[in-house]
C-alpha cells in the first residue's frame, strides 16, 4: 500500500512538473514525452527573501524555473561589457 501510494504521488508530481515545464519559454517546443523524461529529474525548492540561490560563477549542473514569486540577478559590472568578444 505504500508504494503505491508513493508511486500516484510521484506521478502527480511528475505531471505537474511537466505542466510547468510547457510554459517555459526554453521548453515550449519540446514533445511532451520529452518532457515528461525532464519532469522526472524535477524537483521543488522554496526559498526566503534574501536567501541567495547561487553565487555567479558557481559551477552548477541544475536548471531553475520560477514558478512563482520572482527573483533579483546580481551580475558584476567587471564581468559584463558591452564591447563585442
Amino acid at each position: 500500500m505504500l508504494d503505491f501510494h508513493m508511486n500516484q504521488r510521484c506521478f502527480a508530481n511528475m505531471t505537474g512538473y511537466t505542466n510547468i515545464l510547457k510554459q517555459a519559454d526554453i521548453f515550449y517546443q519540446i514533445p511532451e514525452n520529452q518532457l515528461e523524461q525532464v519532469a522526472g529529474f524535477c524537483w521543488e525548492n522554496t526559498y526566503q527573501l534574501g536567501e541567495v540561490i547561487f553565487l555567479e560563477g558557481a559551477s552548477s549542473d541544475e536548471l531553475y524555473v520560477i514558478v512563482q514569486g520572482e527573483v533579483d540577478i546580481q551580475v558584476d559590472p567587471g564581468l559584463v561589457s558591452d564591447q563585442p568578444g
